[in-house]
């Protein structure tokens, strides 16, 4: 009976496969390589326990969460490998094909959201260096289009244009009030869209924020209806989020707090820099190529700048 080979994003294997080649994972050296077969190795090392004992992690093959995204013109799906890596407690979160192509292909900014490594073998599935290609998500979108994967919604669901218009008008047309740090209104707005327009921030973030007690948009509360005061001690249902990201606060650079977020995966999808990015810099103490500091945790106060260190910091 002829053998089935595993494919590379199922293989745990430690022996390399046939023609496999491994080089350090940027940010992670010593820690983490990838393969361009498009496999993640973590390397043994010795830690410490919080007893100080030592021990040693032992060398393993992360194999990938598999995240897909149907494309319902088409009827198929699109696929996408990310690694969870976990170095003296705590997680880095990457896109292994990013990675694929920075170490085997060419290098590039890691720490550019807008820059999209795609492959075309396999939906997605193969990621060895010679199916990907560096593209950027507004060539992404018209390359869609073009190859008639992707059509406007209410195209192909005339009931969509209502019901979302619907919705939306549901959520923005609210009053909506600010508060300060200590529960005292600021300001209201007779909508959402009316505080997005003075305040620049998105109705979406405005409306999540509206929802999340200790959410800061603007170094404000948010809340929706026009009460002269709230409280700020209400605490919502615990979701996945709350309960296994982690939670980070967004300061701008003179240390003024801005908003708030309950994982660095939302962090980064609002602000627009990488998952690495955020975390590195929230260790650093540094300012992001974006202009904000980070501090994991949830913060109301003025952040601490030890000797006032302005200077960007380029690295993630």
């Amino acid at each position: 009976m002829e053998k089935i080979e595993t494919k590379p994003y199922r293989d745990e294997n430690l022996k390399d496969r046939p023609g496999e080649i491994w080089k350090d994972i940027p940010g992670l050296e010593g820690y983490f390589m990838v393969s361009n077969h498009g496999r993640v190795k973590r390397l043994e090392r010795v830690s410490f326990d919080q007893l100080g004992r030592k021990f040693t992690t032992a060398a393993k093959i992360k194999l990938p969460a598999i995240n897909k995204s149907e494309n319902k013109i088409k009827g198929d799906f699109r696929y996408r490998f990310q690694i969870q890596a976990k170095i003296d407690a705590v997680y880095y979160s990457f896109q292994v094909q990013r990675m694929v192509y920075y170490c085997f292909v060419e290098p590039f900014d890691l720490s550019d959201a807008k820059i999209v490594i795609t492959s075309e073998q396999d939906n997605g599935l193969d990621i060895r260096p010679q199916f990907l290609r560096k593209t950027n998500w507004y060539e992404q979108t018209r390359r869609t289009y073009e190859l008639g994967r992707q059509k406007a919604t209410y195209e192909y669901d005339p009931s969509y244009r209502h019901a979302s218009t619907s919705a939306s008008k549901a959520v923005t047309s609210k009053k909506i009030s600010c508060y300060d740090t200590s529960g005292k209104r600021i300001d209201t707005y007779d909508s959402i869209s009316e505080a997005a327009r003075t305040t620049g921030f998105s109705n979406s973030r405005l409306a999540i924020a509206a929802k999340k007690p200790y959410i800061l948009v603007d170094g404000k509360f948010w809340r929706n209806g026009d009460s002269p005061s709230t409280t700020l001690s209400q605490r919502p249902t615990r979701d996945y989020k709350e309960s296994r990201g982690m939670r980070i606060t967004q300061f701008d650079k003179h240390g003024n707090p801005l908003a708030q977020f309950l994982a660095v995966s939302e962090a980064a999808r609002v602000s627009n820099e990488s998952h690495s990015s955020i975390l590195s810099h929230a260790r650093l103490g540094t300012i992001s190529k974006s202009g904000f500091r980070w501090k994991l945790g949830l913060h109301t106060g003025k952040l601490d700048i030890p000797g006032k260190q302005d200077q960007d910091y380029e690295q993630g």
